[in-house]
């Protein structure tokens, strides 16, 4: 009697099981050396095969990526253990396997009894550890199920590499019930000549058992996380969020402030608090322009943490004074530089502390720091708020080398003897010879002008080093000023990157909340020199609309201590391209580039283009 084989959809392919084999073989065989065997196989089948020639995997594939040491605690396998177990019993003394595995193509776990069919998925790497993404091993009943998203069944030729032609697979997606996301993929398999059309229900099936329980297991934690909402809102009067890996729970003021803020930066924070099991506080800059600061601490029951709450409220800089804060004309001193400059950090609140002493007196300053902290646009608010009617000059000591230093000294002097009342800025004055210096310092100690001038300097020093007090120095170093360095400040960027934005893009532009996020968290070896670059190269490629992760330099989103081989560097660059076009659409860059959407999302995370990438 013979076979019908029925794969997906209910199209019978082929009556005779050999007849099927024999054409696959052939089709594979076509494709592989060139020539199209459209009508011979499958239109999905060979979408896949195009897909696995483009993004590089080998039809000869053998030995597939490897990861010691799987995650057998997350809450997937928790929720399929029973149900695979169960299976396994009732599949006992037949040749068909099960195969778990996770969101990015990782088996986690298998369940076979035949010993022939065992061997043979070691031979194959069918294991756990072991990746079947399509890009490593082309289409497959698991790697293929990840990039469509959806049941797919793999017979026989069918797959891409030669080594798995000896399986028939049928995979199906497992998604979170409430929130629909992929969580992993469930796969039966067989030797191809016990290929049968009832294992596609099967599987879906058994996927369908597994997403009950995530369910069930989902509500107990959301359940807790929800109690701990209630009872802290009634705790506090300020704006609230709960956050776990899928839910976001908030009340109206808390959706108000973030919105437009995604939820995966959100859980990005939650999951950091988790994970130090105590507080993580960042600070964000909202579409709106609005600088927040955010505080979140972990919700467990026991040993099983159910999320995150997150306490919204405004930076230290705009709220009241609180006792033991200092006084009012210091306060305020401190606050309009705050407001000036922009930031609301701990270093960066006590720089600013000591800088609002400066308006007590008339007595010279010393501003010092890394190359690009602010040193100037500090001597500048400085000015502003000592001398508003005065004139500013800036005098950069490194001209003394051009202009030479006899010129240089007599304009220092001229400046000296201007009168008026005004501010003379002396930058780098780290580099000044000694010949220099010290007639320098003389000028310094003869000043004695009948108007105030206030007089500045600053000094540049390396990173965690110690400014060299030349004579010239000394003279001015009344009050010292040191500013930290921007990666000592993170907090401080979004509001920064917000005043930067408007500054270079006005109103029409704004910053999405993943590329401020991705901002904060660079490495800036350049401080806010180096950002205001990276901002104005993004406002000079978008002038309205939003500025999205495609418009920043990809160093910046990627750094490594060692440059991309050749080929990463060549398809990075591809992949930023197209979604520059495609004005940050993935969709529509993953067609432009001729994968699908999964494949983009795989390629963004391995260059840290995705900051979603914790919450999904």
């Amino acid at each position: 009697m013979q076979r019908r084989i029925v794969l997906e959809g209910g199209t019978v392919l082929m009556a005779d099981p050999k007849d099927f084999t024999r054409l696959s073989h052939r089709a594979r065989e076509d494709f592989l050396t060139g020539r199209d065997p459209v009508g011979r196989v499958r239109a999905e089948v060979l979408a896949s095969w195009r897909r696995s020639v483009l993004i590089g995997a080998p039809p000869n594939a053998t030995a597939l990526p490897y990861t010691d040491g799987v995650d057998l605690d997350g809450a997937l396998y928790a929720a399929a253990r029973p149900v695979l177990t169960r299976l396994a019993d009732r599949l006992r003394g037949t040749r068909a396997a099960v195969l778990l595995a996770d969101r990015d193509g990782r088996v986690l776990q298998r369940y076979v009894d035949d010993g022939r069919v065992r061997a043979m998925m070691d031979t194959t790497n069918s294991a756990p550890g072991f990746c079947l993404r399509e890009e490593f091993c082309g289409t497959n009943g698991l790697g293929t199920v990840l990039e469509e998203g959806r049941s797919f069944s793999v017979v026989g030729a069918e797959h891409f590499a030669e080594q798995f032609m000896c399986y028939a697979c049928f995979g199906a997606p497992v998604r979170h019930p409430v929130t629909g996301r992929l969580q992993g993929v469930v796969t039966f398999l067989c030797p191809a000549e016990d290929a049968s059309p009832l294992m596609p229900a099967f599987v879906e099936e058994t996927c369908q058992a597994v997403q009950e329980r995530i369910l069930a297991t989902a509500s107990a934690r959301e359940r807790r996380l929800l109690d701990a909402f209630a009872s802290a809102g009634r705790r506090t009067s300020r704006a609230l969020l709960a956050v776990n890996e899928h839910t976001v729970i908030s009340t109206p003021a808390a959706a108000r402030l973030v919105e437009g803020i995604s939820h995966g930066a959100l859980w990005e924070l939650a999951a950091r608090a988790i994970a130090e099991r105590g507080a993580a506080e960042e600070t964000w800059l909202t579409e709106s322009g609005r600088v927040l600061d955010l505080r979140a601490r972990p919700v467990a029951d026991g040993d099983q943490v159910a999320g995150a709450l997150v306490e919204l409220a405004a930076p230290r800089s705009q709220r009241r004074r609180q006792p033991g804060d200092p006084g009012p004309a210091t306060a305020s001193a401190e606050q309009r530089l705050l407001r000036r400059l922009g930031g609301t950090s701990a270093p960066w609140r006590h720089a600013m502390a000591r800088a609002a002493r400066v308006p007590a007196d008339d007595q010279p300053v010393v501003i010092s720091g890394e190359a690009g902290t602010g040193k100037s646009e500090l001597a500048r608010a400085l000015h502003e708020l000592t001398q508003p009617d005065g004139k500013l000059h800036i005098l950069n000591a490194a001209l003394a080398a051009v202009d030479g230093p006899d010129a240089w000294l007599r304009r220092v002097q001229e400046l000296l003897e201007r009168p008026g009342p005004g501010t003379l800025v002396l930058t780098h004055l780290e580099v000044l010879p000694a010949e220099v210096a010290l007639p320098l310092a003389a000028l310094l100690d003869a000043h004695d002008a009948p108007e105030p001038l206030r007089l500045i300097g600053t000094t540049t020093s390396p990173s965690r080093a110690q400014p060299v007090l030349g004579p010239h120095i000394e003279r001015l170093a009344v009050h010292r000023i040191e500013l930290p360095a921007l990666h000592e400040r993170r907090p401080d960027i979004p509001d920064l990157v917000g005043r930067l934005v408007r500054r270079y893009g006005g109103e029409p532009l704004r910053c999405r909340p993943e590329v401020v996020q991705a901002l904060a968290r660079a490495p800036w070896p350049g401080n806010i020199r180096q950002l205001e670059l990276v901002i104005r190269s993004a406002v000079a490629q978008r002038r309205t609309g939003d500025i999205t992760l495609a418009d920043l330099p990809s160093d910046l989103l990627h750094p490594s201590r060692r440059p991309l081989p050749y080929l990463a560097d060549v398809e990075l660059r591809a992949i930023v391209s197209a979604l520059r076009r495609a004005d940050g659409n993935k969709k529509l860059a993953a067609r432009d580039l001729g994968i699908s959407r999964s494949t983009l999302y795989r390629k963004l995370r391995s260059y840290h283009l995705d900051l979603e990438r914790v919450a999904y």
